[in-house]
């Protein structure tokens, strides 16, 4: 997919930028909680629990991209740019439907232990890694469809409904560059 955008040197470079992980099997937890558990708890109390909460006020559509623009940018990755755009909505879309920022939480665990094992793959499979990586990612992506239309047909069932914004959109707006969130949260 990078050699078809001729971003394979920016993908192998950011490869080799990236965290060396440890050669000794018993330290892979410890990386798997500090690269994966850690940043998903954190980065979803912030950007769902404060962030969506803070912008929600200002009507659904609003708090959805102003979450994923927000999301996109924290990544700090170009490469990673519109993916993280995307799936900060789609966490954020979860979150105020459902009312609850665990399955963000989650969401973003499996997406980021997704990458720690790829990274393990790549750093350690030899000269089939690359062959490894596509099958892992079969079957990672595999299991995750799975997941998430189990998950559709259990939550399906209880639709609660998403609360709509009283605030017109230059209102939201006024309110939202006056709000003192906005500039934390620039600032963090």
């Amino acid at each position: 997919l990078f050699t078809l955008f001729g971003l394979e040197d920016k993908y192998h470079a950011m490869l080799e930028a990236s965290t060396t992980y440890p050669k000794n099997f018993w330290l892979v937890p410890v990386f798997a909680i500090v690269l994966a558990v850690l940043p998903a708890f954190l980065e979803e109390i912030l950007m769902r629990g404060i962030g969506l909460s803070g912008t929600k006020k200002f009507g659904t559509w609003f708090a959805l991209v102003f979450s994923g623009f927000f999301f996109s940018f924290m990544h700090n990755t170009w490469l990673q740019l519109p993916f993280a755009f995307v799936l900060g909505i789609v966490l954020a879309y979860f979150t105020l439907r459902f009312n609850t920022i665990w399955i963000a939480v989650i969401s973003h665990f499996v997406f980021n232990f997704n990458s720690v094992i790829q990274s393990l793959i790549l750093q350690n499979g030899g000269q089939y890694a690359e062959v490894y990586v596509v099958i892992w990612g079969l079957l990672f992506t595999s299991l995750m469809l799975g997941l998430a239309i189990a998950g559709a047909i259990v939550y399906g069932i209880r639709k609660p409904p998403i609360p709509k914004s009283a605030f017109t959109g230059w209102q939201r707006i006024k309110i939202l560059l006056s709000s003192p969130f906005l500039y934390i949260f620039i600032a963090l």
